[in-house]
């Protein structure tokens, strides 16, 4: 069993990092644009590039307003690992789907469990990009009850990359907060009792 280590974040004032109790409430990241995420899951950053370039954006942020951020990874297992392309018999094994790396039958199946009634089949991550809230139908469906991350592609307003395509963030949703272990906490000086993972 192998487990995927997700991160997010939160801030507090400079000085004062660890001093609001034994009690650390940590946020889900949100998502780009301000999209609503799916209700009762934990959204999480994904891969190391993009977690750190998230995190040192948002450090710089809370520096400028007076805060320091606090760093919260932990892990989720998810089965066996897997490398390449992620068709319906490899998700039953290894537990976390990234949208971006489903053959095309596997993506098509998606599709058909988010999309609207009516609605042109496009590319799953395009259709959860229009509403994060449709990562709901993947989880609440009979077809992936094993699945307990998924990965997406956030694509983030008014930013292209230097392909002109538009610049994504790669986040993670988490089925149930009930999943997360180990967490680590970084830059808090205070005493930590529980750790509370919130959701949408």
């Amino acid at each position: 069993m192998s487990a995927v280590t997700l991160s997010s974040f939160f801030t507090e004032p400079i000085g004062k990092a660890g001093k609001s109790g034994p009690i650390v409430r940590v946020p889900s990241v949100q998502i780009p644009g301000g999209k609503p995420g799916p209700e009762g899951r934990v959204v999480m950053l994904y891969g190391i590039k993009d977690a750190l370039a998230s995190l040192q954006q948002a450090r710089l942020t809370a520096h400028k307003n007076g805060r320091v951020l606090v760093r919260v990874d932990a892990d989720v297992e998810i089965g066996e690992p897997f490398v390449g392309k992620l068709g319906m018999e490899d998700l039953a094994n290894t537990h976390i789907m990234n949208i971006s790396r489903l053959i095309a039958a596997t993506a098509e199946s998606v599709a058909r469990t988010i999309a609207l009634p009516g609605e042109k089949l496009e590319d799953p991550g395009v259709l959860i990009g229009k509403d994060p809230r449709r990562l709901d139908l993947i989880f609440n469906s009979s077809a992936f009850k094993e699945i307990a991350v998924i990965v997406w592609p956030a694509p983030v307003p008014n930013i292209r990359r230097p392909d002109g395509k538009n610049k994504t963030l790669q986040l993670a949703a988490v089925r149930s907060s009930s999943l997360i272990k180990n967490p680590v906490v970084r830059n808090y000086d205070g005493k930590i009792e529980s750790i509370i993972f919130e959701t949408f």
